[in-house]
């Protein structure tokens, strides 16, 4: 009697896991999905894309009736697709287990998809198609991210665009951000390392509203109280350019500088300007980082943006701009830009705080030893031809010279002879410095790249809104 009682409990809890099982499949897959919505069936391709009527020239997912068209969610759906064959399966697991997460987290989809053939369309459009056709995005306005890696050798290159919710965050200057940081890896062949990065920016994008969020940044902006941090390293070089040896090179110098002329003289690299112009940039990193000497945080501040073509921003502060007329700007950041563009990023930033400290002693910055030469060898040329015209005029005056009997008689009658001296120019010039406008804290500025083609609320095949950039690589 127990025994039979036991194999009625035992069938009993089989059936209710069973039914749990069951129901639990039947719920939807992501976050965001809706109560009631089912996703339509498909039959689906290896790849899990839906297969439908569509005409031979084009990809099985491609609706045959566009007019006809409805929109859907589809949950099931693979948030990799991989048909290029470009990242291995640990890294398309890792990416899948971080879009996941993304996903639960945010409620905002995120899409990776590569292929090498976008069958007569241009990558932006196929891109849009993509996502609509194949029932991408969460919530009501489709909210979410694509990634399309295009590996057609004759058109190589990517497109990342954003819907829904996404759209307006995504501007053109966090898109040419994105592209940039991905740009280094797809350009090396580390497309895996380069997209799992690009998720991770993507995360970061929803949840903060920029793409990348510098570790420096204030937990609280309304509570923040400036002040001095002699913690802050003066050589920060946060994208990673300087050797050790170069770095310390660099930080006895500028501890020189501030020692000699109570000026903080500070160097910053970075890989980001995280959204903001190069001048905003600059002054947000100094004044959270607690740069500057003295009540009115006196300094200067070398800025350099790593990237395949490099930039560099001079800022400066308090006392630091008392120096900084337009005349030394201009040979300060040209003199660093030179070198920093040819990738000699340890000389550029030495020639920097050797012109800083010049300047700082004498008040002005230096030519270069080039234009100081060009300038010498004109002197010279120009010399030489007047001295050369001069010469010929004089030459075709003079007679030849004869011997001349009782020559004293010549000095006859002469009673007064007045000696004459040399008159040199007084060694004691006075420089008198031309004032010129002194540059404040926001008055020069380096645009951003700006190499990715960006759209901004384009429309697919579908009529959806989509925001993109595309770059090649």
């Amino acid at each position: 009697m127990m025994t039979e009682r036991i194999r009625k409990i035992s069938r009993f809890v089989t059936l209710f896991l069973i039914s749990f099982i069951l129901f639990s499949l039947s719920l939807p897959a992501f976050a965001g999905a809706s109560e009631t919505e089912t996703t339509p069936y498909f039959e689906r391709d290896s790849y899990g894309l839906p297969i439908r009527n569509h005409a031979e020239d084009l990809p099985a997912w491609y609706p045959e009736d566009i007019e006809g068209f409805v929109e859907y969610h589809d949950y099931n759906a693979p948030r990799v697709v991989d048909i290029a064959d470009i990242f291995t399966d640990s890294e398309e697991e890792a990416m899948r287990e971080k879009i996941n997460g993304i996903i639960d987290e945010t409620g905002y989809d995120v899409v990776i998809y590569t292929d090498s053939n976008t069958y007569g369309f241009n990558k932006e459009m196929y891109c849009y198609d993509f996502y609509d056709f194949c029932g991408y995005g969460l919530g009501d306005e489709f909210s979410g991210m694509i990634l399309f890696v295009c590996m057609n050798p004759n058109d190589r290159g990517w497109v990342a665009t954003a819907t829904g919710d996404i759209e307006d965050d995504y501007t053109e200057d966090t898109a040419n951000e994105m592209d940039d940081q991905l740009y280094n890896f797809m350009a090396a062949g580390k497309y895996g390392e380069g997209v799992l990065d690009w998720i991770d920016n993507v995360y970061t994008l929803y949840t903060t509203g920029s793409p990348f969020w510098p570790e420096w940044f204030p937990e609280d902006f309304e509570a923040f109280e400036r002040s001095h941090n002699p913690e802050s390293p003066r050589i920060y070089d946060d994208a990673g350019l300087l050797s050790g040896t170069e770095k310390e090179d660099l930080e006895l110098k500028q501890r020189e500088i501030a020692e000699k002329y109570g000026i903080d003289a500070v160097v910053h690299t970075t890989a980001h300007s995280y959204g903001m112009n190069d001048d905003d940039y600059a002054d947000c990193f100094y004044y959270y980082n607690g740069y500057g000497l003295g009540e009115n945080y006196d300094g200067i501040l070398l800025t350099v943006f790593a990237g395949e073509y490099p930039r560099t921003t001079v800022k400066a502060y308090g006392a630091g701009e008392s120096h900084l007329t337009e005349v030394n700007y201009d040979r300060l950041l040209s003199q660093t830009s030179s070198e920093i563009e040819d990738h000699n990023y340890g000389y550029g930033m030495k020639r920097f705080l050797n012109n800083v400290e010049h300047m700082e002693r004498t008040g002005r910055v230096n030519k270069t030893a080039g234009s100081w030469f060009s300038r010498l060898l004109l002197a010279l040329g120009i010399g030489a031809a007047v001295g050369g015209i001069s010469l010929y005029k004089a030459k075709s005056k003079m007679e030849t010279v004869r011997a001349a009997f009782n020559a004293d008689s010549y000095l006859n009658g002469i009673k007064n002879i007045t000696p004459v001296e040399d008159s040199f120019i007084d060694e004691k010039t006075t420089r008198t410095k031309i004032v010129a406008p002194v540059y404040s804290s926001s008055s020069h500025s380096s645009s951003s790249s700006g190499r990715s083609t960006y759209h901004s609320h384009s429309h697919g095949s579908s009529g959806r809104s989509h925001t993109s950039s595309s770059r090649r690589f």
